[in-house]
């Protein structure tokens, strides 16, 4: 595979804390396409400081409207679409391009986590495709979530994709409300996928089984607090949907 076919896509809204360490690892690429929904702070500057990166405003709908409008503006045959905290390592490059794409309309990628900068040994962020096609994928709503549509075989790549949000903990606990809400919203008849899938519509359990399975399961309380906080976030997003849920229940 060719860098040269390749355009990154970043959705970006008040990220300065994440923004330049993202772009940086994209100096490989051409071309780098920032989508903004009016950030309030240095983002969009900070982004315009990189040569290869074009920075588009856009008012914000949703996550899929976002990136289908990103994915419209791409000119080359493959698409990376990214979020502002992933920090891709050099190892991505190196193996896509002793990559033969023929056969593939997406290639899928791993994540470690890290908090505060530190990685932790497990998580449960699954993988998920981050190149593909143009034209043979399209993005959908799911919830809270936006989530890749891709027409034909997806390959799973060895390089693993660091997570790492250094935006303050309260932007973090008013986007985990937000997100709550959305998943009790538009599926008020889902649960967790895997792990408490029943648990989550009893609305009780959930967090609590939540808080056990990371700490213990996964082994996070051997990375100390960084491990511990992990888990103390996983546990409050299930603990505000256990609320909807007791919520929508104590009003019948």
């Amino acid at each position: 595979m060719r860098l040269a076919d390749i355009t990154a896509v970043v959705l970006t809204f008040d990220e300065k804390e994440n923004i330049a360490r993202c772009l940086e690892r994209l100096a490989p690429l051409g071309r780098v396409l920032v989508i903004d929904s009016g950030s309030r702070d240095e983002t969009a500057a900070l982004a315009r400081g990189f040569a290869n990166v074009t920075v588009v405003e856009r008012p914000f709908d949703d996550f899929a409207g976002q990136c289908n409008f990103a994915v419209g503006l791409v000119e080359t045959p493959w698409v990376m679409s990214l979020d502002a905290d992933y920090i891709l390592p050099p190892a991505l490059f190196a193996e896509l391009e002793g990559t033969d794409e023929a056969g593939f309309a997406a290639f899928s990628v791993r994540f470690s986590y890290l908090v505060h900068g530190k990685p932790l040994r497990g998580n449960l962020y699954p993988p998920r495709p981050v190149l593909f096609r143009k034209g043979a994928a399209r993005y959908f709503q799911d919830g809270h979530a936006h989530r890749l549509e891709v027409d034909g075989a997806v390959r799973g790549l060895d390089a693993v994709v660091a997570h790492d949000d250094r935006k303050p903990i309260g932007r973090w606990l008013a986007s985990q409300v937000k997100y709550a809400h959305d998943d009790d919203a538009k599926r008020p008849a889902r649960g967790l996928r895997g792990l408490g899938g029943g648990l989550r519509r009893s609305g009780v359990l959930n967090p609590f089984l939540m808080l056990f399975y990371c700490l213990f399961v996964k082994g996070l309380i051997l990375d100390g607090w960084p491990g511990v906080f992990y888990c103390f976030q996983r546990c409050f997003f299930e603990l505000v949907v256990a609320l909807r849920v007791l919520d929508r229940r104590a009003a019948k």
